[in-house]
């Protein structure tokens, strides 16, 4: 619950200083007076935009079934490690036959994987890595890493915990 407050007041601080400074720019060129009716609009149209960015976020994460509302998955950069005794190639092999993952271009080294998704209705895309590290165990520990290609993002409706869930299937199915 705290990192869902959290999240409501960074999207409305933003929200309301951007849309803020847009309206004096606008209103003083136009020679409109600054006055409290202002601040009121600044402030009902930042808590619109940060009801409407945190509902949907979290309405997505529900509807996509990614796990429950925490800290954790209204994140908008995902991480996760997994061991597995799959190599390297075969990991690259199941993400071009797999549907999802086989359209976008795969960039590869001795010791990673990088892509990007495309640009979306939700998102401007998501920046995917796969770090490939040996273990102890003679397994390969997969490092794998979504975040959003804008850094200012403050929502992404659960794209890159998908991104994330979705190579965790590929990797252990």
């Amino acid at each position: 619950m705290k990192s869902v407050l959290i999240l409501f007041l960074k999207i409305f601080l933003f929200s309301t200083l951007f849309f803020g400074a847009i309206s004096i720019i606008t209103d003083f060129f136009f020679g409109d007076p600054f006055s409290e009716r202002s601040l009121i609009k600044f402030a009902f149209y930042g808590i619109f935009m940060a009801c409407t960015m945190v509902i949907g976020h979290i309405a997505a994460i529900r509807n996509k079934k990614l796990g429950p509302i925490n800290a954790e998955t209204i994140k908008v950069s995902q991480r996760k490690s997994i061991d597995s005794t799959l190599q390297q190639s075969e990991l690259i092999n199941k993400l071009k036959g797999d549907p999802e993952w086989n359209g976008f271009d795969l960039r590869t080294s001795d010791t990673e994987i990088n892509f990007n998704t495309k640009p979306s209705m939700w998102s401007w895309g998501e920046k995917v890595r796969i770090i490939i590290r040996d273990t102890e165990n003679h397994l390969n520990r997969f490092e794998i890493s979504s975040t959003p290609k804008m850094k200012w993002t403050l929502v992404d409706y659960g794209r890159n915990l998908q991104n994330v869930s979705r190579i965790e299937k590929v990797i252990t199915t």
